[in-house]
C-alpha cells in the first residue's frame, strides 16, 4: 500500500467515524432539550473524541512512510545487507 493509498483509507476512516459521533450528538440533542450551551459542550466533547480517534487509528506505516522509511526502502536495505554478508 503507498502512502497516498494509506491516506485516503485514513481519511475515510475518519470521516465515517466523525459521522457515527455527529449522528449520536444530535440524536442526543434532540432526545433531550439541551440549552445552547449543554449543546455547545456536547459538540465540543463529539470533536474531542474524533481527534483522539484520528490520532488513534493513524496507520502504522503511515509514519514509516513520512519518514521515509516505507517498504520499497527496507526491502533495499535487506537486500544490501545480504550483499554485503555475502561479501
Amino acid at each position: 500500500m503507498n502512502i497516498i493509498e494509506m491516506v485516503l483509507a485514513f481519511a475515510v476512516r475518519h470521516l465515517l467515524l466523525s459521522i457515527v459521533l455527529f449522528g449520536v450528538a444530535v440524536w442526543l440533542m434532540r432526545l433531550r432539550a439541551l440549552g445552547a450551551e449543554r449543546r455547545s459542550w456536547l459538540l465540543l466533547g463529539v470533536f474531542a473524541l474524533a481527534v483522539a480517534f484520528a490520532v488513534r487509528i493513524v496507520p502504522a506505516g503511515l509514519d514509516d512512510h513520512a519518514a521515509g522509511a516505507g517498504h520499497r526502502t527496507r526491502a533495499r536495505r535487506r537486500a544490501a545487507g545480504r550483499r554485503r554478508a555475502r561479501g
